[in-house]
């Protein structure tokens, strides 16, 4: 894709606005899921903001819920040493 038919990435590809929660909501909308769950893992992806890798690495401990909140431990993260 072009990089002026993306405006919120710079040239090499990095996020540099926030995408909008209308716009997401939209494009969630309007996206092709082949399952159900793929749906979830881009949720997991822009409100935790983990990278693919750390997503796909996490256990069922890793989450909680309590009352109607759902927690997520992202552990060690792979870069920069965050937790």
């Amino acid at each position: 894709m072009e990089p002026s038919k993306m405006p919120n990435y710079t040239r090499n590809g990095k996020q540099e606005v926030p995408m909008e929660f209308n716009q997401f909501i939209e494009n969630m909308n309007s996206g092709k899921f082949c399952k159900a769950k793929h749906r979830a893992f881009a949720v997991l992806l822009v409100y935790y903001g983990v990278r693919k890798s750390e997503a796909r690495r996490a256990t069922k401990e890793q989450f909680s819920i309590q009352g109607n909140l759902l927690f997520f431990d992202v552990g060690q993260r792979l870069k920069h040493s965050k937790k």
